[in-house]
């Protein structure tokens, strides 16, 4: 058997080498994709043709018919092969042809059904950027990167044409414009400040969205950059180690810290400490799904009656997710979105989408686990600047 290894930029041009040099009889044992230093990825095909079955099938197909016929005293009866009527050896002829025949119809039909499954690939990759043939260079351009950032098609196209339209041809002009039509339906809440009196900030949020980290975060930058006096407050007793987590933090950067175990001890706790500068409450996370544990959340919210509400939520999620966590919290009527996570999403197009539908002003983004670096005050601009970065052109 022959083998032979083919390198080439995509799986198209390998196949096509492959039947250069070996025929169409050839058949494709692997493929894999070859990372090379300064360049796009190059496809690596392996590939055999079998020799043998070539030359047997040639064999075959020029064996002459034989068409005499032996008398019969001359034939010698013995078990030998070689000795076999003449009707037996065309039987055997016959068998090897088949079985072939079948090896390589077999054969053929698996190169037939690699080659459905890489044409399937191609158009299955080219899918999402269907519409970019029609689009001159520099509007493509924006177009694919929105497309690549989660954008549904239609927003993608609706962003790249009112930009188009609203500019020139200049490949910054029309990452300007885009950038400036994507940032026009966000809200921006404003970032904590002392004021005169104490201000309630309570933390809402689903399960794992990054909440309890979140108030670690904004609590040492408050007591650090403001000398603010704050006090942290867990209603969450659901969640195993989650007042734990919060209370070692607090002992650490010196912050009070309580616990309340109902909506009436909350309640109360927001009565004693009306002299502090912040007082944060971590609520429970809950599912978004069940209504009662929404529910239960708001008893604490009409307990503590606080002047901020933020919605805490991870930016890694689906936008069907992202979408339908915004419409069930909205009974709680926070104030403002803190976006978490946002050095772990893959694209925030749907999320951005989603934020122009709801309405819901952005107040903080995260970006690690850094605590206190890693969170930012929001900036409309930050969010398109990572959908459309400038240094991208």
């Amino acid at each position: 058997m022959r083998m032979k290894k083919f390198i080439a930029p995509n799986i198209k041009e390998g196949i096509a080498q492959m039947r250069k040099e070996l025929g169409d009889d050839a058949v494709i044992l692997s493929t894999r994709n070859v990372k090379v230093d300064g360049s796009d990825d190059i496809i690596e095909i392996i590939a055999a043709l079998d020799e043998q079955l070539v030359s047997r099938a040639i064999e075959l197909h020029n064996e002459p018919t034989v068409t005499t016929k032996t008398p019969a005293k001359h034939q010698k009866q013995s078990p030998s092969k070689k000795n076999l009527p003449l009707s037996d050896k065309k039987s055997d002829s016959n068998i090897d042809s088949d079985s072939l025949n079948t090896t390589a119809a077999l054969l053929q039909l698996r190169n037939d059904i690699r080659q459905i499954k890489e044409n399937v690939s191609l158009l299955t990759d080219a899918l999402p950027y269907r519409y970019a043939a029609l689009l001159n260079d520099s509007a493509k351009y924006i177009y694919t990167l929105l497309r690549s950032s989660d954008f549904s098609d239609d927003e993608a196209l609706r962003i790249t044409g009112l930009a188009s339209a609203s500019t020139g041809n200049s490949s910054k002009d029309l990452l300007a414009a885009a950038i400036k039509i994507i940032t026009s339906d966000l809200k921006i809440f404003p970032a904590l400040e002392v004021r005169q009196t104490v201000t309630t900030v309570a933390f809402i949020g689903t399960t794992g969205g990054g909440k309890t980290t979140t108030i670690t975060k904004l609590a040492a930058i408050c007591k650090l950059l403001l000398k603010a006096n704050i006090l942290i407050v867990s209603a969450d007793t659901y969640k195993v180690g989650g007042a734990e987590q919060l209370q070692t933090f607090a002992s650490i950067a010196g912050i009070p810290f309580l616990t309340a175990y109902n909506s009436q001890e909350l309640r109360q706790i927001i009565k004693q400490e009306s002299k502090r500068d912040f007082i944060f409450i971590d609520t429970v996370g809950r599912s978004q799904q069940r209504r009662q544990h929404l529910l239960e959340i708001g008893a604490y919210l009409e307990a503590a009656t606080p002047d901020i509400t933020y919605l805490v939520q991870s930016a890694t999620v689906s936008e069907v997710s992202f979408a339908e966590v915004l419409s069930r919290f909205a009974i709680l009527e926070p104030s403002a979105l803190i976006l978490t996570k946002l050095d772990e999403t893959a694209g925030l197009g749907g999320i951005i989408s989603v934020l122009r539908r709801h309405k819901l002003p952005l107040a903080y983004f995260t970006t690690g686990q850094k605590i206190p670096d890693d969170i930012e005050t929001a900036r409309a601009e930050r969010l398109a600047e990572l959908v459309l970065p400038n240094e991208s052109l």
